[in-house]
């Protein structure tokens, strides 16, 4: 019997495709975690569900997963912007109760035919960090960050972000912040969308890692207890309920650059 080329290349590719499918257990992640003390107690989880199916756990505190993927072309892209997402991530393990558990994906795999590249992730759940020149994507000029909640997926600007360290580690942790549902934070006297954290008149909304713009000489780094509070509050009652939408009730949160400055 002979058999068309055309049929062998086909059943090449889709037999290749199945050995190169790489799913979760494949993947040796590495992990980022708090102390105990960021944990969450069961206490709080049983008062948050009115003694619901969490009253009879026999454990004391625990914490909540979060997967994330990132493309291993991309951190050799851009090297320093990838540690400080990765500081990011770390600082706010401190302050919630959260295991990233962080996959690394092989996209230097040649794309098969019609199938893509093997090496891609394939599991649900997994929030998606890309490190690229988000102007590719043509959105809004001076855009250095963004939470696409309706893909799942943390975009940073790192073309312009590789040579700031700083803003940088800024920017991830502004980004992760709307990952956890917490919103802009401004002034008293300054515009806001509805839902925006509006603070009194003797409070610097500038120094808020929230603070929706880029500002110079002011520190945007330090996680404040009001926003540790509201990330920590959704994630124990709508991460850890089942059948809840655990994304932010924007569909995209946004970093820009000051256009003041």
């Amino acid at each position: 019997m002979m058999i068309r080329p055309r049929v062998l290349i086909v059943a090449a590719c889709l037999f290749l495709s199945c050995v190169a499918t790489i799913d979760k257990d494949d993947y040796m992640p590495s992990v980022i975690t708090g102390p105990e003390s960021a944990a969450i107690d069961v206490k709080e989880l049983e008062d948050a569900t009115e003694n619901g199916p969490y009253s009879t756990l026999n454990v004391d505190k625990f914490y909540v997963n979060i997967d994330l993927a990132v493309l291993k072309s991309e951190i050799e892209t851009y090297p320093f912007t990838w540690i400080q997402a990765q500081a990011a991530l770390s600082q706010w393990a401190q302050r919630v109760p959260v295991r990233f558990m962080i996959y690394v994906e092989n996209d230097t795999t040649p794309r098969l035919p019609f199938l893509g590249s093997p090496d891609k992730i394939k599991f649900p759940g997994v929030i998606r960090l890309r490190l690229m020149d988000l102007s590719e994507l043509g959105l809004k000029e001076g855009l250095l960050g963004l939470w696409d909640s309706k893909r799942e997926r943390i975009l940073l600007d790192a073309d312009l972000l590789e040579t700031d360290e700083d803003l940088a580690y800024s920017v991830m942790l502004h980004e992760l912040g709307h990952l956890f549902g917490v919103p802009h934070v401004v002034g008293f006297y300054e515009s806001g969308s509805t839902g925006f954290l509006v603070l009194p008149l003797e409070e610097n909304a500038r120094e808020y890692v929230m603070y929706p713009r880029s500002v110079a000489n002011q520190s945007q780094s330090v996680l404040s207890d009001l926003e540790v509070m509201i990330a920590r509050h959704h994630l124990i009652h709508y991460w850890t309920i089942p059948g809840l939408n655990h994304k932010s009730s924007e569909s995209c949160q946004h970093f820009l650059v000051d256009e003041e400055d």
